[in-house]
């Protein structure tokens, strides 16, 4: 009977570390299909801005600016 209980403890400790695992993950995969493409410069310089933030009015979105 103990054995029994400790397997089944088990089980719901595996199962619950994979539901936090899922549940944990899930944002990152969220992709809606939606892409932002452009150039960020400085206005003056004309030189690339690495790093910018860029974020979109009104959503919960937006992304870093990468290399040039």
């Amino acid at each position: 009977m103990i054995k029994f209980i400790y397997k089944r403890a088990i089980l719901l400790h595996v199962f619950f570390c994979v539901i936090l695992i899922v549940l944990a993950s899930s944002p990152a995969f969220a992709k809606d299909g939606s892409e932002i493409k452009g150039r960020v410069i400085d206005e003056k310089t004309q030189e690339p801005l690495i790093g910018a933030n860029i974020a979109i009015v009104d959503e919960k979105t937006g992304t870093v600016s990468g290399e040039g």
